[in-house]
């Protein structure tokens, strides 16, 4: 579709609609990195939250590890709402979000995602179903949905011109908004617009609350959905079979458009983070650990851009945050020991990954995030995730950030959540 192409090129070369869009977006940052700075000199409660958690990941001394980490489907179980009511009512699952915070009373949480749904439906998202649609229940997490949007042909195309070939070709497939005539598309452009506009401003009044109430916005940024180049070539353009064999077939090709991605993903990344005031930048990797790729593999195809856009962060005075999902081992460990700057990284693991293996080649390097199992906080009972989480304190020295293995899982019992923030405080020296 020819107005998608000339959306994306009216950013790309400037002009008034970039300058509009600038202008709000500095405008939004100016205001959240006032409140924050305001709630540090005057909120003591947050002010020893932010540097708990500071200091934890530049590998200082804290009094207790922190703990922080992704909850959504935590304020729909608490407070007895549905998930569908969370994602689709920014209003109320905002006031639940705050809730939960309050009652939980974490160092650190992530941005919230209340009311995504809405958007979600105004440009008719095609790779994520939110609760009530594409077969999702109500009371369940949103799914992504992957799908082969792009052939082995497609590869010289979108290396020639990629802005013409994701306006033209990908994004129609991607979001149904681009997929209708001018007239529907300037109509609906207009009210998604208007929607945005009073959904940030809403977003804005959560994260002053949440600020308010003593509670840090750990990570309000992301590098998009998928955390590393390649991953983004895997999971919106290829999939897993397609990117399977052009490994192979393609090599060349994929690489070159991994490098191709970085610089935009960049440019996500930082636009988040003024928006949110947090410097902490989440990264999803899904395609790159052991279970997809052999070290010989991660190495060639996965690693240099991914290095590549860890350091350009860095640089920028950001912290990634790589959330391994997956299963990583002693070679990927030493690897990034070997290659990454010491106390500029939170390496976020996922249960498979085994922390203390990990916390044995990073410790003195790198904060680590995790990694409480998902199977205890789900069938397993108070006493025993405080004993699993007492084992991590007592492997830690410093550098940790308390957490379940990437995120809460959504059937996780409130009082083992309670236990993992409960078995943190205990330890305050």
């Amino acid at each position: 579709m020819w107005h998608s192409y000339n959306v994306l090129r009216a950013f790309r070369h400037g002009g008034f609609t970039q300058r509009l869009f600038d202008s709000v977006i500095k405008g939004s940052a100016k205001t959240r990195q006032k409140n924050i700075a305001f709630q540090y000199q005057n909120n003591p409660k947050y002010r020893e939250k932010f540097d708990r958690i500071q200091n934890a990941i530049q590998l200082k001394p804290v009094d207790r590890p922190p703990v922080a980490f992704e909850h959504d489907i935590l304020s729909a179980r608490y407070t007895g709402i549905t998930a569908k009511e969370y994602f689709y009512n920014q209003k109320l699952g905002s006031a639940k979000y705050l809730e939960t915070n309050k009652s939980f009373d974490f160092d650190g949480v992530f941005f919230p995602f209340a009311g995504f749904g809405q958007l979600a439906k105004l440009v008719d998202l095609k790779f994520l179903h939110f609760p009530g649609s594409g077969g999702v229940p109500d009371d369940r997490m949103y799914q992504f949905v992957e799908k082969t949007y792009m052939e082995p042909e497609d590869y010289t195309t979108f290396l020639a011109d990629g802005t013409k070939f994701f306006g033209k070709k990908l994004l129609p497939q991607l979001m149904g908004l681009f997929q209708k005539n001018w007239l529907s598309f300037g109509v609906s452009l207009l009210n998604l617009l208007i929607k945005i506009n009073s959904f940030t401003k809403n977003l804005a009044k959560t994260l002053n609350q949440l600020e308010a109430d003593g509670t840090v916005l750990f990570c309000g940024a992301m590098t998009g959905y998928s955390g590393a180049p390649y991953d983004y070539l895997a999971d919106f353009f290829r999939g897993l079979h397609g990117i399977s064999r052009d490994i192979h077939k393609l090599p060349d090709q994929v690489k070159l458009l991994a490098d191709k991605f970085e610089p935009y993903m960049v440019v996500i990344a930082k636009l988040l983070a003024e928006v949110s005031g947090s410097k902490n930048i989440f990264m999803p990797l899904h395609r790159g650990d052991a279970n997809f790729l052999s070290l010989r593999q991660f190495e060639e195809f996965y690693w240099p851009s991914f290095k590549r856009l860890l350091l350009d962060l860095i640089d920028l005075g950001y912290v990634p945050m790589p959330s391994f999902e997956g299963y990583w081992t002693k070679d990927h460990f030493e690897l990034f020991r070997a290659e990454l700057p010491k106390g500029k990284i939170i390496f976020n693991l996922d249960g498979p990954t085994d922390i203390f293996m990990a916390h044995e080649i990073l410790a003195g390097h790198s904060c680590i995030m995790g990694n409480v199992p998902h199977q205890l906080l789900v069938i397993g009972n108070p006493d025993e995730v405080k004993n699993y989480c007492r084992k991590i304190l007592e492997a830690f020295s410093e550098g940790l950030i308390l957490a379940p293995g990437i995120g809460l899982p959504e059937d996780a019992k409130l009082e083992n959540v309670r236990a993992l923030v409960e078995v943190a405080k205990e330890a305050k020296k």
